[in-house]
């Protein structure tokens, strides 16, 4: 049996919440006591906290407030994706190709489970950002619903990506257990993964083969790798 196990990873989300400026606008001095409590709940990681002033200043400046875009990000954060899609779709309408809402916006229908959507968010992303976990993440959810030559054109399309220094993903093994893999493992085991239902056991032997290469303790992948040898040597003996 070929196994396939949920993987989370973060891009540039958390990073640039650590960044996001506080600019006032107007309605100066009701918004100073929010304001106040939300610099401090960012200083105590109290997302909770932060969240509530955030909403407060945005119902004080009003529709074109400047804050939507963080709170945006701590909704990301605090898992609530449902808020999170919600003010993304609001967002993009103005800004159409915001490389961080985009992913937002991906990140959250995918956590959603409404993979349709998430795939048609993810195109829409990879087609601007060319960054490798972005195509995998799009590949997958492909995978997902058997969308299988799709899938197979998106990893191969994200092996020719700039790869990302260091980058990993988390993949459960069960209840207990998880396990940090490199980015480009993980792609060669999904691109096996793919090859594998597209029935060429020759090509996902390969992949899962290359997987290993570069993460050899990369536990699914030596699964996949050694159930694809004995349905060959099976194969091969007949």
């Amino acid at each position: 049996m070929i196994f396939e196990r949920t993987q989370t990873a973060f891009f540039l989300l958390i990073s640039l919440m650590a960044s996001a400026q506080v600019k006032p606008k107007n309605n100066i001095d009701l918004i100073k006591t929010p304001l106040a409590i939300y610099k401090q709940a960012k200083v105590y990681e109290d997302g909770t906290t932060a969240i509530s002033a955030l909403q407060e200043i945005i119902a004080l400046e009003g529709r074109n407030s400047t804050y939507k875009d963080t709170l945006a990000l701590y909704f990301y954060k605090m898992n609530k994706p449902l808020s999170c899609h919600l003010i993304a779709k609001e967002l993009l309408e103005k800004k159409p190709t915001d490389l961080v809402l985009l992913e937002l916006n991906a990140l959250s229908l995918q956590q959603l489970n409404v993979t349709k959507e998430a795939i048609t968010a993810f195109e829409k992303l990879f087609t601007l950002s060319k960054n490798k976990y972005h195509g995998y993440q799009l590949a997958t959810l492909q995978f997902s619903i058997k969308r299988l030559s799709e899938g197979l054109s998106t990893i191969t399309q994200t092996q020719t990506c700039k790869d990302l220094k260091d980058f990993e993903l988390q993949f459960n093994l069960d209840k207990n257990q998880t396990q940090r893999v490199p980015l480009n493992a993980a792609i060669f085991n999904m691109k096996g993964l793919i090859a594998y239902e597209l029935n060429d056991k020759e090509s996902a032997k390969v992949a899962f083969d290359e997987a290993l290469k570069i993460s050899p303790d990369f536990e699914l992948a030596k699964q996949n790798f050694n159930a694809i040898k004995v349905e060959l040597e099976k194969s091969e003996s007949k």
